[in-house]
């Protein structure tokens, strides 16, 4: 994707990163999927699932606090997304460069405990062209539903067998071109959705 966009438009694509409650956070100088972290306005912490900050190379929650509004402050504010901690500053192992890998809510685990992320899922969908937009639910146990958006042929086939091998399955997901794909009822996009709660029975 950030290979077309800069192809089209002529020009190198950096990546802002940030919320609407924060607003800024940082942004992708040379590594497309590296965002650099506005240390004088942000301080970022990287937790596992024991509330521990992560070392380099560590995955986990992103908690963030606000160093610059004094009036409302956001104080280890968790943001929804996971991300990486690509470089820490060694004296605090602050993070300061991470890869977001997404939000948590599109995480899928498997019975096996192996962790599929959304930026996992857009490689593999964007990789191909002619895709310009996807969704895969999960129904229950290893049965899936895609839907994709096309501005060309896909082979959906290939494109079932490799998500298969992405989401370790014997069952090939079922792939359905569509129009365009709805927002949920809040209003934002999910690319993953979970169906059940208790999806292993």
């Amino acid at each position: 994707m950030v290979s077309f966009i800069s192809e089209v438009f002529s020009a190198p694509f950096f990546d802002v990163y940030g919320t609407g409650e924060v607003g800024a956070i940082g942004c992708s100088f040379v590594d497309n999927e590296a965002v650099d972290i506005y240390q004088n306005l942000i301080f970022i912490e990287i937790l596992d699932d024991d509330d521990q900050p992560v070392e380099e190379g560590g995955v986990g929650r992103i908690v963030i606090t606000d160093l610059q509004n004094f009036a409302m402050p956001i104080i280890r504010y968790e943001i929804g997304d996971i991300g990486q901690a690509l470089f820490c500053n060694a004296e605090n192992n602050q993070p300061s460069k991470i890869k977001v890998l997404g939000r948590a809510q599109e995480l899928y685990l498997n019975a096996q405990g192996k962790r599929v992320y959304i930026r996992d899922f857009q490689n593999l969908f964007y990789s191909d062209t002619h895709v310009i937009n996807f969704k895969v639910e999960h129904l229950f146990n290893d049965n899936f539903k895609v839907s994709i958006v096309t501005n060309g042929y896909v082979d959906k086939i290939a494109l079932a067998e490799r998500l298969a091998n992405l989401l370790e399955i014997k069952t090939l997901p079922k792939i359905k071109e569509v129009a365009f794909i709805l927002p949920e009822t809040s209003g934002k996009y999910l690319s993953f959705k979970q169906k059940k709660e208790t999806l292993y029975v």
